[in-house]
């Protein structure tokens, strides 16, 4: 049986006008996002987990190390465990989710890893979600399921992806 490995990944959002200069007025914000490139694609920053670190310190980690910001509000948004998620290896990823204010990234991302803007609609029950910058174009296509009426929990389905993630 293979080694569990734990990770953490984190998902984090900036709020910005043009080329993601702050700023706080209610015209023309964009919504911007942190993807790290791999030599399989681009993915969400993250790490793997040490020993003797929480999941809470690891997110801090990451966070530190792409933005330079410490002490940023974060909440886990998800675990993904299933065993057929990467060929020959289970690793559990938890997600967390941030919100920093550009303005205070004081420094410039790490070479691998690169802003995009977030742009995107739905139409006729299927949602187009567009990341790009000055270099890449990242496009998905797919479809929310409601499975549970109750609580308005989705599950989505990936219909078609134009890039690697």
């Amino acid at each position: 049986m293979n080694r569990i490995i734990n990770e953490v990944n984190i998902l984090t959002f900036a709020v910005s006008v043009g080329k993601f200069q702050t700023c706080r007025s209610l015209s023309d914000k964009n919504l911007g996002i942190i993807l790290k490139k791999t030599k399989d694609g681009w993915t969400l920053p993250g790490k793997e987990l040490e020993d003797d670190e929480t999941l809470y310190k690891a997110a801090d980690k990451v966070l530190i190390r792409e933005t330079g910001i410490e002490n940023v509000y974060k909440e886990q948004l998800y675990t993904f465990s299933e065993l057929d998620r990467v060929p020959g290896k289970h690793i559990i990823t938890t997600s967390y989710i941030a919100l920093v204010d550009k303005e205070q990234v004081r420094r410039e991302l790490e070479e691998d890893s690169k802003w995009f803007k977030i742009t995107g609609g739905e139409s006729n029950g299927t949602i187009n979600l567009i990341l790009s910058n000055d270099d890449d174009l990242l496009e998905i296509e797919y479809k929310r399921k409601i499975f549970d009426k109750t609580t308005g929990k989705c599950e989505y389905q990936i219909i078609k992806s134009l890039n690697k993630f």
